[in-house]
């Protein structure tokens, strides 16, 4: 059975785990509770808790930005880092945490609880402690959050003595802060000023001696209500808040809201999907279930489609599905690029021509005259057909009347006049060559079209 993050977050463990050492950093602990938190009363030992990697680094505020590479490493510490339970005479030396499962491609992750650990968690009667998750969250020290611990314990009874040895045990500190200055500064008092300002409770300590040397701490605990009545507060706020923000998204994004409204779906888990999932993903998954529901292969379609997007059930095909599109689109965009280019390209040789063939008659009066004629047959002094050439250079249609008709063009228009390579090069600044037959843009022809609209 899998469980998700449920609203309450109460923090329910057996007093034997709130005394045991656990040598965990902040943000471990912190996972830990919340993973803590996610239990209820009836869960078996089978249970899976679905933790989503967003909502807890909200949580925490994800401060130093590790991000979920930082989450998963947290996770695999929990589980091999080893905290230390005393029963009776037994000490057991056991994680906190069984396996997990991390899928980098879906918002959350699945974790157990160790099997050593569940009977401190699950279903308990007596000797336990229960405190909200959010009294420890906004704790910035490791230390704040173990004395908090050890200290709700014993609420109701006001007081509680420890052993300063005992109590660095418990902290997961034994062996060090020998200097009982430097412990005092930088975990009593900083423990202590935390839970005043941000828990339920409040705390004060008294130090007794032993021939000057501090050997035990007595702490006074007290129920702050007022407190408890203000973290409750921030607490509605952020389940309306919650409230807020479904409408918010519906105001976002009506068609997406409404679709997922539509087919059954809750405010909160629209709000999950609608904000972990782009909307035309979401629309093929509904399709898909949609037709699957026609055929009679799915019943619930609103459930369907939650579950389908949280497994990736269609992620595969919707991803060939937008490959196939794309590719479809890519050589249409080719085809239409290609088609754009020869119709400016056809266009502006056809106003070369035009250009060529406004000076004809200029070009025919000098042929008539022979003017330019000794230019020309040094042009083609050395051009192998040379006689060919001289031969039929007044006979229309040969090569030589070809070849002099160019030549005395340029001497009117300019030489790069009387080839279209040249003359769209000088023109344009771009540059073109034959291809198969065809004129073509050399390079990138994005150029090409914002000269020509």
């Amino acid at each position: 059975m899998s469980k998700q993050n449920k609203k309450n977050q109460l923090i329910v463990q057996s007093n034997d785990l709130v005394e045991a050492k656990i040598p965990l950093t902040l943000n471990e602990i912190k996972l830990w509770l919340y993973v803590v938190s996610m239990v209820d009363y009836d869960d078996d030992d089978t249970t899976t808790y679905r933790m989503y990697k967003k909502d807890f680094l909200e949580v925490i505020g994800d401060e130093k930005g590790g991000g979920y590479t930082q989450l998963r490493k947290n996770i695999n510490k929990i589980q091999t880092k080893l905290i230390t339970l005393k029963e009776g005479d037994d000490e057991i030396d056991t994680a906190l945490l069984g396996s997990s499962l991390w899928n980098s491609n879906k918002p959350y992750v699945d974790i157990t609880i160790d099997d050593k650990l569940k009977p401190h968690i699950l279903r308990l009667k007596e000797k336990y402690t229960m405190y909200s998750l959010i009294n420890v969250m906004g704790l910035k020290s490791i230390f704040s959050i173990r004395i908090y611990q050890l200290l709700k314990q014993y609420e109701v009874m006001g007081r509680r003595l420890f052993r300063l040895e005992d109590l660095k045990y418990k902290l997961a500190i034994d062996g060090s802060y020998r200097d009982y200055f430097m412990f005092k500064k930088r975990v009593l008092n900083v423990a202590v000023k935390e839970i005043n300002d941000k828990t339920d409770i409040m705390v004060g300590y008294a130090e007794i001696k032993k021939q000057k040397k501090v050997i035990s701490i007595e702490f006074d605990i007290q129920k702050d209500k007022a407190r408890g009545r203000e973290l409750q507060s921030s607490l509605n706020k952020k389940t309306n808040s919650e409230k807020m923000t479904v409408n918010r998204l519906r105001l976002s994004n009506e068609k997406y809201f409404d679709m997922l409204k539509g087919i059954g779906m809750t405010d909160f888990a629209i709000r999950r999907i609608m904000d972990k999932n782009e909307y035309p993903y979401v629309k093929y998954v509904v399709n898909r279930v949609k037709e699957d529901n026609r055929l009679g292969k799915v019943n619930n379609v609103g459930g369907y489609v939650k579950v389908s997007i949280e497994e990736d059930f269609y992620l595969n095909d919707y991803h060939q599905n937008i490959i196939i599109k794309k590719n479809k689109e890519d050589r249409e965009k080719v085809l239409m690029k290609k088609r754009n280019e020869d119709l400016i390209l056809d266009k502006t040789e056809a106003l070369w021509i035009k250009e060529m063939e406004g000076c004809r008659a200029e070009v025919m009066e000098l042929m008539e005259n022979d003017i330019h004629l000794d230019d020309f047959l040094l042009s083609i002094d050395d051009n192998p057909m040379f006689r060919t050439i001289i031969r039929d250079y007044k006979t229309e249609g040969t090569m030589g009347y070809f070849n002099y008709k160019t030549f005395l063009t340029s001497k009117i228009l300019g030489e790069e006049a009387t080839d279209f390579r040249m003359w769209f090069k000088k023109k344009y600044d771009i540059d073109i060559h034959k291809k198969g037959g065809e004129w073509v843009v050399v390079g990138d022809v994005s150029r090409l079209f914002k000269m020509f609209g």
